[in-house]
């Protein structure tokens, strides 16, 4: 018989485990962003591990004032670690740091 060959999705699913992901908010003492009174808006960033390739969606809660193209920086960090960095004018961050094993901490910086 024929090898059937894998589906263009379940190679990468092989490949790109789906990681756990966590999330740390850290406030700064200066007011980054000025819109409190509006509700954040759900976003989902498409984030790329720089050391694999493998890209993670990423749900995160960006204030109404992210209505920017972020900065985004990508970097390989110490002990086996990926961090990619976002930041939008009206000052807030957020960093994804893949750990060793490809699981994901979201750092978010701001109101």
């Amino acid at each position: 018989a024929p090898a059937v060959a894998p589906a263009e999705g379940q190679a990468a699913a092989c490949c790109c485990p789906a990681p756990c992901i966590t999330y740390r908010h850290h406030r700064v003492c200066r007011r980054v962003c000025c819109c409190d009174c509006r509700e954040p808006i759900p976003t989902v960033l498409e984030v790329t591990n720089p050391r694999s390739c493998c890209t993670v969606q990423v749900p995160v809660c960006l204030p109404p004032c992210c209505q920017d193209v972020p900065a985004v920086r990508a970097r390989c960090g110490l002990f086996g670690r990926a961090i990619v960095n976002y930041r939008w004018c009206c000052g807030f961050r957020v960093k994804v740091v893949f750990d060793r094993c490809g699981n994901v901490t979201v750092h978010t910086y701001g109101s």
